[in-house]
């Protein structure tokens, strides 16, 4: 009888591990791959390609347009503020801020979309007003590829509302995305170049 035990208990064993080996087997199939999260694109995220695959990129605020564009090696550069008082140009890679414009916009081009609602006729998302206007630009084209319009912050005050251009949808983000944006603004405009100097002079 302990031989039959001994026997029931080995093929109970068995059929434990069998079931294991399945379940993690599944686990891993189900598992995005390493690729799929180097190269962010689809409904769940915000922007229309990865960030490699873009051009340029200009943020309207506060009566400004900031625009970053890449250089032929594919560095990202800042343009400078093209409109309002300040109208400084700077069109002079610097490998240090290319580095952080990178950062920066590598955050902006892995936002995930969070939830998504219709457009509203009395604007409860702040989208007709918008703090701040994104476009995004692919190569060689004139017009912007994608532009959204900064509205809100929702009440959770964790996500921030956005309206895509030539949709009737507005999605959330994360805030955070924002806040990186603005700091990204503060970080080039707070940088002296010689464009600003002779601007200044």
């Amino acid at each position: 009888m302990t031989a039959g035990r001994g026997g029931r208990s080995v093929t109970v064993w068995a059929i434990l591990a069998v079931l294991l080996i399945v379940v993690a087997a599944l686990e891993f199939r189900d598992q995005p791959s390493q690729s799929d999260e180097e190269t962010p694109a689809g409904p769940q995220f915000l922007m229309p390609a990865p960030l490699e695959e873009i051009a340029a990129i200009e943020i309207a605020v506060d009566g400004n347009l900031h625009r970053f564009s890449r250089d032929e090696q594919g560095a990202w550069f800042y343009h400078g503020i093209h409109a309002g008082p300040q109208s400084v140009h700077e069109h002079v890679p610097d490998p240090e801020m290319s580095e952080k414009i990178s950062k920066f916009l590598g955050g902006l081009g892995r936002t995930r979309i969070e939830r998504r609602f219709t457009l509203s006729d009395n604007d409860a998302f702040g989208v007709t007003r918008p703090d701040m206007i994104i476009l995004v630009y692919l190569p060689d084209q004139i017009e912007p590829r994608a532009r959204y319009s900064v509205g809100d912050i929702a009440p959770d005050e964790l996500s921030r509302y956005v309206h895509i251009a030539g949709t009737s949808e507005v999605v959330s983000i994360a805030n955070y995305q924002i806040r990186n944006i603005q700091s990204l603004l503060e970080t080039v405009t707070s940088q002296p170049g010689p464009a600003a100097a002779r601007s200044n002079s």
